[in-house]
């Protein structure tokens, strides 16, 4: 495929993650007031829906680049995230069950069934957030040994936002420190957001024109090809050298004379 379809998929999941930096900042913000109101935990789930969309989205046009390129960095970023994002989902979702269930019951048969949902969930959730580190690990590799194919500034930026966000995804795992690595995560994701600046470049053509050979100038009449001319015969001599009689060429000695010639 042409180097116009690769920017083209490029371009466009530098769009989409303008969308999920934006998205993210207001989730991070809706977090935040979800501490005093129920209306902030409200927005966070919304937000996170459309995040999950856009970000499935982002991850086609990743794909299509990856086929293109047969790249497999491209590949596992994708592969790994989907897998990371899916497995903290579950293990969250295991983990709040399990600790809401601890909370209200006082069976000990529930509370050992509950515990071991927190524990479970505690443990996939961390694999789900070390495929995500992963994941991020394999977008900067893919930026920093393919910089040739975009614009410096671009190439640039694109590697930097890679590496906050899998800087951000790092101190997702210490959950204390899940705080600041929201922030992380939206700085790199506006800083990939940049690759929707990248133009569309045509397929490759030589814009050279081809160079017109000089035409032959062939003889005319008017302006004949020159001959070499050699050097001038000598004139045979046709009068005698004695009387100035004239000769006829061929004679020994002259007719009138008699001298010899």
């Amino acid at each position: 495929m042409s180097e116009k379809n690769l920017n083209y998929h490029f371009r466009k999941f530098g769009k989409k993650m303008v969308s999920i930096a934006i998205l993210t900042l207001i989730s991070f913000i809706a977090t935040i007031i979800g501490m005093f109101t129920l209306i902030g935990g409200i927005i966070n789930f919304i937000m996170t829906i459309f995040i999950l969309f856009f970000f499935l989205s982002a991850l086609a046009n990743i794909k299509e680049a990856g086929k293109i390129l047969n790249n497999n960095n491209l590949f596992k970023y994708r592969s790994k995230l989907i897998w990371g994002t899916t497995l903290r989902v579950i293990g969250g979702g295991l983990f709040s069950v399990g600790f809401l269930g601890v909370t209200i019951v006082d069976r000990r048969i529930l509370l050992i069934t509950f515990i071991s949902l927190i524990v479970l969930g505690a443990i996939i959730w961390l694999i789900g957030s070390i495929f995500r580190i992963q994941s991020w690990s394999k977008l900067q590799s893919f930026f920093k040994a393919n910089m040739s194919l975009f614009p410096p500034n671009l190439a640039k930026g694109a590697h930097k936002g890679a590496k906050l966000s899998k800087f951000g995804s790092i101190l997702d795992i210490t959950i204390i420190l899940e705080f600041i690595g929201n922030i992380f995560r939206i700085f790199g994701y506006f800083k990939l957001s940049k690759l929707k600046n990248l133009q569309e470049t045509p397929s490759f053509e030589s814009t050279q024109k081809p160079v017109k050979a000089e035409p032959i100038e062939e003889p005319t009449e008017e302006f004949p090809k020159e001959i070499p001319k050699g050097p001038p015969k000598e004139q045979v001599m046709m009068f005698c050298p004695n009387c100035g009689s004239k000769l006829r060429g061929g004679e020994k000695f002259c007719s009138i004379c008699g001298s010899e010639v």
